[in-house]
């Protein structure tokens, strides 16, 4: 099973994996996940707060323009998520 890493500052991390199993379903194991440590997290906001000045300063149709690519792909994959999230 594939390890599903985190994004940090650009870059997919990995570590020890843990199991995400449908709590519908003990026997389905939905996707293996890096588990993510104390300095992972620390990374993650250090990352987010450095990329705010850039983002804060991006136009509006910028912005307009990632949040409807992101928004356009969840649609995209809504029958998937539903059922992932059931």
């Amino acid at each position: 099973m594939t390890l599903h890493q985190n994004l940090i500052a650009g870059e997919w991390i990995g570590g020890d994996g843990v199991a995400n199993i449908n709590p519908s379903n003990t026997d389905d194991v939905v996707g293996e996940y890096a588990r993510a440590s104390a300095e992972d997290a620390k990374a993650a906001i250090a990352a987010a707060k450095a990329a705010f000045p850039a983002w804060s300063r991006s136009g509006i149709l910028e912005r307009h323009a990632i949040l409807k690519k992101t928004a356009d792909e969840i649609l995209a994959r809504k029958d998937e998520l539903g059922r992932l999230l059931s």
